[in-house]
């Protein structure tokens, strides 16, 4: 440790629109999967456009981890956590 992961999604606003950015935490360690965080938050957009986004997954020489969401096309940039991570 540390280690930062970083993926490319997309995200679909939906006809009322909101989208969600939620995400559940899992961590394979030493053969083990271990549930570390959730993070749930209700964000608003135009309706019916699909957004790029990029998602980070950070773990930390202390063992917290956080996952910072990017949108660029709508200034979305925040970081959730840090949830502690003690095998």
């Amino acid at each position: 440790m540390p280690v930062l992961k970083r993926s490319l999604w997309t995200i679909s606003v939906q006809n009322s629109g909101y989208f969600y950015i939620r995400e559940t935490i899992w961590i394979e360690y030493d053969g083990k999967l271990y549930h570390i965080g959730h993070f749930e938050k209700k964000v608003s957009g135009e309706a019916n456009r699909i957004l790029p986004m990029t998602k980070e997954l950070v773990v930390d020489k202390s063992r917290q981890v956080t996952e910072r969401v990017i949108i660029p096309a709508i200034g979305f940039d925040e970081t959730f956590g840090p949830f502690p991570f003690h095998p």
